[in-house]
């Protein structure tokens, strides 16, 4: 599920800002695959999936793709208030899609 920008005029304005980022979309790719793996990180916790985490844990992955995107791109240009915005309602409602979509299948 995708969120209707267009009915959302600051979200609207964040996302413009972070998709003419060169890569923006690898980069996001990038950094959440890294923070699945550094949180569930299976060779030491025996867990492979995300539905074996406890809820802090699940909970901490969206902080972690936060601290390793604010890492790997510049943010300046956008403004600090935006930001929980973009993280709350574009990236985690995207992750959240895709594990319900990975339980399905």
């Amino acid at each position: 599920m995708q969120t209707d920008i267009s009915v959302d005029p600051q979200l609207q304005v964040v996302a413009t800002a972070l998709l003419g980022i060169s890569g923006f979309k690898r980069i996001v790719a990038k950094e959440l695959r890294r923070a699945l793996d550094e949180v569930i990180d299976g060779p030491r916790t025996g867990r492979y999936s995300v539905e074996q985490l406890e809820k802090t844990e699940k909970t901490y992955i969206g902080t972690k793709v936060e601290i390793l995107i604010r890492c790997s791109v510049s943010c300046d240009h956008i403004p600090r208030r935006s930001w929980a915005l973009f993280r709350a309602r574009d990236v985690m409602r995207g992750v959240i899609e895709s594990f319900k979509a990975e339980q399905a299948a």
